[in-house]
């Protein structure tokens, strides 16, 4: 395991095989975003496995992270994650200056 992925876990992301939603990764790990008002965003953690080609070049083993907002539908994406914390930051950045809507408002489901 490596380090992003341990910061990931202690972070309290769940682990989810690839399957068709992010094509060519490996899994990736998802967290709901939520405060006093309700559910704001899910931030998905992807990782890529090395790939070596024929030619001898190389693509590193790297995450993207995946900003998913429901309210208008929209994504964030940022490759080649080193820093979690740094990426999460952005992720919440994005999501007050676009003026996004909430997943899903607590108030609502009273």
């Amino acid at each position: 395991m490596n380090n992003i992925e341990q910061i990931l876990i202690d972070k309290g992301y769940r682990k989810y095989p690839s399957g068709i939603s992010f094509k060519y990764s490996d899994y990736f790990y998802q967290k709901c975003f939520k405060d006093d008002k309700g559910k704001k965003y899910f931030i998905e953690f992807i990782y890529y496995s090395p790939i070596k080609f024929s030619n001898e070049n190389t693509v590193e083993e790297n995450f993207m992270c995946h900003l998913n907002i429901n309210e208008p539908h929209m994504t964030f994406e940022q490759h080649h994650i080193k820093d979690v914390e740094e990426a999460e930051k952005k992720c919440e950045l994005f999501f007050n200056i676009m003026g996004c809507n909430y997943y899903e408002r607590f108030e609502e489901n009273s």
